[in-house]
């Protein structure tokens, strides 16, 4: 099996939730799965901001689930989205 690069979406649940923190204890929750490649902040509205995270992954159904999974067990995470997977060279 080849990796993968993911592109996810993670909204936190409250304007006041430090990114840094979050960015932080998401990398724990998916450490085992995947490596983050890398996380930048977006800013939606009324000082609400996403993450952007980008991990490679192991090409593999079941692995995109547990990540998806996993970052959304994180207690101040709102939602998960994933946005691109690609092949990674």
């Amino acid at each position: 099996m080849g990796k993968i690069l993911v592109l996810l979406k993670v909204i936190p649940r409250s304007p006041e939730t430090d990114t840094k923190k979050l960015k932080e204890t998401i990398a724990g929750a998916i450490s085992s799965l995947c490596r983050i490649n890398n996380v930048e902040t977006e800013p939606l509205a009324f000082g609400l901001s996403s993450l952007k995270i980008t991990v490679v992954a192991e090409e593999d159904a079941a692995t995109l689930n547990k990540i998806e999974e996993a970052i959304d067990n994180v207690e101040e995470v709102s939602s998960v989205e994933i946005i691109n997977i690609s092949r990674a060279l």
